[in-house]
């Protein structure tokens, strides 16, 4: 470009564009903290998506020890945890919250672990027929399943029910807020 002559515009369009061009890509590739600089000014369109999932006696710990509902109650209430169960079941039955969770039955293999049956929704139905015992997740304890010490089960008579429960953390939160 420096030897190119006024009457050489070829060859000085091809040179300031080559210049603009490497310190366009120059500045383009420029991080902070691993993120290009010119991105900070973008909104992001992306949403965090899916389920966050918690864990059965979790949820049954937040709902009565974290949330406004728990901390309304009288916790040194012998009923507060029967009111807990009776909250809990009636969201679950409704399938206003939905549940995961694996199948088990005490003659066909009890729990396994690794696991016999892969975690599927639980059905509305399933929890209008059980009766949820939450004193377990409140007293920080597992309880006893098929000769086994487990947590986040819930037996439904007999000798079956379902174990290893998960639930929609973004959900609950909605259903029982934080106090």
């Amino acid at each position: 470009m420096i030897a190119a002559t006024a009457v050489q515009t070829e060859a000085i369009i091809v040179g300031y564009a080559s210049i603009f061009l490497g310190v366009s890509l120059f500045i383009w590739g420029v991080t902070i903290d691993g993120v290009q600089w010119w991105r900070r000014f973008v909104p992001s369109r992306s949403k965090p998506v899916g389920v966050i999932p918690i864990s059965l006696d979790d949820a049954i710990r937040y709902i009565g020890y974290q949330s406004k509902w728990g901390m309304s109650q009288d916790r040194g209430d012998h009923n507060f945890a029967v009111r807990l169960a009776v909250a809990l079941k009636d969201k679950l039955a409704s399938g206003d919250l939905q549940a995961r969770g694996r199948y088990y039955h005490a003659l066909k293999g009890g729990i396994a672990d690794p696991p016999y049956h892969a975690r599927i929704p639980i059905e509305a139905e399933f929890w209008q027929k059980v009766d949820v015992n939450v004193w377990w997740a409140l007293n920080n304890t597992s309880q006893l399943v098929c000769g086994r010490r487990i947590t986040d089960a819930v037996p439904s008579g007999g000798h079956e029910g379902r174990h290893d429960i998960i639930l929609d953390k973004n959900r609950l939160e909605m259903l029982w807020p934080r106090g």
